[in-house]
């Protein structure tokens, strides 16, 4: 990995933070996009500190955002130019229904539209790397999900956030095979894994009694490191070189739900979210 430039976002903490150090520790240039500049130096230092890698840099971004998301791929461009790895990881629970300052319901501004959006300004970073690679952290509660082509946002329905939550993965998930198959012939593949149930702070915004039940269940969940395995494999390693269109749940490569595999599914949630991010259409 070395020589290649890696972004991952929701960098400073859990999952996305492991990744980062293990691409680091594997010689890469890593990009830490994080929402809090505080935490994100402590992130970076931190990852200098044990890997010995001093290529490590902080970018600013709360990715709801999408003028901030525009702001990023912009500085980013200007540093760096050319992108081999995007790792899109961050993301968070929302049990209220909550708008982003875009006006988009949370949890899929946050854990779909955000990925969707920065993946498509970056393309023509990613085009310039001799094989670019987008990993999508997603998860098995696809399998649970259903896109509501015609009430994304629950503004016809009442809000749920099992619906909203599941909607946001499954629309990552069908988005991760869909921006495989336009790009690939551009260099660029993508793939997602499920990093299995894993102690991180994704329940953040959970309701008290959420978090006070988590403890007990402590015990049986994975550690951050265990959990950013497959990020780290599927970002990195050789055998996967020009390969995509994958879906691991932790070390394993399976089949997702058929619901990612349907390309007319893939194609209008395509053009809703062109819509919802002011992007013109590929």
């Amino acid at each position: 990995m070395e020589g290649k430039i890696c972004m991952i976002t929701g960098a400073n903490t859990g999952i996305g933070f492991e990744i980062a150090k293990g691409l680091a520790a594997k010689g890469a240039d890593v990009v830490l996009v994080c929402r809090n500049e505080t935490k994100g130096q402590a992130a970076l230092t931190n990852i200098r500190e044990q890997t010995g890698n001093s290529n490590i840099h902080l970018m600013l971004c709360d990715l709801s955002s999408q003028e901030a998301i525009h702001q990023l791929v912009q500085d980013f461009t200007s540093s760096f130019g050319v992108l081999d790895v995007l790792v899109n990881n961050a993301g968070a629970l929302f049990f209220e229904k909550t708008l982003s300052r875009d006006g988009i319901e949370m949890n899929l501004a946050t854990n779909y539209l955000g990925a969707f959006l920065l993946s498509e300004l970056l393309v023509d970073c990613l085009e310039k790397a001799p094989s670019a690679r987008v990993v999508n952290v997603v998860g098995r509660l696809h399998r649970k999900g259903k896109i509501f082509l015609e009430d994304l946002q629950f503004e016809r329905q009442s809000y749920n956030v099992l619906k909203a939550g599941t909607q946001a993965v499954l629309a990552k998930t069908i988005f991760t095979y869909e921006f495989d198959r336009r790009y690939q012939a551009k260099g660029i593949r993508a793939s997602g894994f499920h990093p299995g149930q894993v102690d991180s702070d994704f329940m953040r915004n959970a309701p008290a009694i959420v978090r006070w039940l988590k403890p007990l269940i402590r015990p049986f969940m994975l550690n951050t490191k265990q959990a950013a395995e497959p990020g780290i494999y599927l970002a990195s390693s050789p055998e996967l070189e020009g390969q995509g269109g994958l879906y691991f749940e932790r070390m394993k490569q399976m089949k997702s739900s058929p619901a990612t595999y349907d390309l007319g599914l893939a194609s209008a949630l395509w053009d809703a979210s062109v819509t919802l991010t002011s992007l013109q259409s590929s």
